[in-house]
């Protein structure tokens, strides 16, 4: 059985901005190795982060 993987929003935006970076060589393993797991309040935080401010 795989090991269930949650990645911290921080470590999850970095590794999809800096691509030579610890974030995402540990992101990538996380996916590769295990079973990244996610939650609405995650994917809110991102949404967030990455939506842009309405005007």
């Amino acid at each position: 059985m795989k090991n269930r993987i949650v990645i911290d929003t921080n470590v999850l935006i970095s590794a999809l901005l800096l691509a030579n970076s610890l974030p995402r060589d540990a992101t990538e393993k996380a996916f590769q190795e295990g079973v990244v797991l996610s939650s609405s309040d995650l994917l809110s935080e991102l949404e967030s982060v990455f939506k842009p401010p309405k005007v």
